[in-house]
């Protein structure tokens, strides 16, 4: 077999095992390995057994399930995607797909990745990882505190579900804070991490957390800042099909937990960051609706965050109309 030909390699992961299916020229072949290390050595030998020498794998994301497989599939220089589920869904709908089980959806991401050549996946630094887990525990944590916090709003007779309630709340609210320190101080263990969450900290309206959930969350492989809004879900989706044109708000497709990061910070660049500001006037003048102006705020801080991270420059809100400038005079 010729090892020079690239392979396509789709996983179905699960919490126990994962469905490897393997596309090498026109012939397929598929085997199911438990999802650790060992399953991880055996899907190599597996590999080296067919031949196979430039792989392309891919997989869902899937919370942490995939994650160590992706790493380890990455470390043996294989290219690796991790893909939306939510994409693969409506191609196997356009596919008129209606059964479901793991074999074929091992076989649906390779179809997918042969049809669409997805991104190529770069696992995140040390640092990197351990400020994501620490940012989402954060969030959970918030949730968790806003449900007691509602629970107690709610006037429960029985003053033992009171002082429970009250109890557990406070609980929260001390791992609220110790989370936060330990996020904060993850960033001195990577110096780059540190010197980028200086730079975030220069746009008006992001403070010290949201800056390091930005790091956690977004990816450095996106190319554009316009890949970094599609990543966060933060585009404006529109249907448009004969005499019916509407617009429907921000895509429901993202990360949810940048966009969230996102919404206060942008609250407060309306106010206080030049060029989101002027936007949000031009966007009233228009009586547009006040959350369609903090969507589009989200949006423009978030591609001013790319921006300063591309570029390892501070925030500057003249840089556009500069460049705009500098491309005139060259004209």
């Amino acid at each position: 077999m010729n090892t020079n030909t690239k392979s396509i390699l789709g996983i179905d992961i699960s919490k126990d095992k994962f469905d490897a299916s393997l596309r090498v020229g026109t012939r397929t072949c598929r085997q199911v390995f438990p999802n650790h290390a060992a399953g991880f050595r055996a899907l190599q030998r597996w590999l080296e057994q067919a031949g196979v020498g430039q792989v392309h794998a891919a997989l869902e994301s899937t919370g942490r399930y995939g994650l160590a497989l992706a790493r380890f599939l990455h470390a043996q220089g294989w290219t690796v995607s991790i893909l939306n589920p939510l994409a693969l869904h409506h191609y196997a709908r356009s596919r008129l797909q209606r059964n479901k089980h793991d074999r074929l959806d091992a076989d649906l991401i390779v179809e997918y990745v042969a049809k669409e050549s997805p991104p190529a996946w770069a696992p995140p630094k040390a640092a990197q990882s351990q400020l994501q887990e620490l940012s989402r525990l954060l969030e959970s944590r918030k949730r968790q505190l806003v449900q007691e916090r509602n629970r107690l709003e709610s006037l429960p007779q029985s003053r033992a579900a009171r002082a429970a309630m009250s109890r557990f709340a406070r609980v929260l609210e001390k791992e609220i804070n110790k989370l936060q320190t330990q996020l904060l101080s993850t960033l001195q263990l990577d110096p780059q991490l540190l010197s980028d969450w200086k730079l975030l900290l220069s746009i008006p309206g992001i403070g010290e957390l949201t800056a390091a959930i930005i790091l956690a969350e977004l990816p450095a492989y996106l190319p554009t800042a316009r890949a970094a809004a599609a990543y966060a879900g933060l585009t404006p989706t529109r249907y448009q099909s004969g005499r019916c044109d509407s617009a429907e708000g921000l895509s429901p497709i993202g990360n949810r937990t940048l966009r969230r990061a996102l919404y206060f910070p942008a609250v407060a660049a309306v106010r206080f960051n030049g060029p989101i500001a002027a936007k949000a006037q031009r966007l009233r003048a228009k009586d547009k609706p006040e959350m369609c102006i903090v969507g589009a705020a989200m949006h423009q801080l978030l591609r001013q965050a790319w921006g300063v991270l591309k570029h390892k420059k501070p925030f500057d809100p003249c840089w556009r109309s500069a460049a705009l400038a500098s491309e005139s005079a060259m004209a």
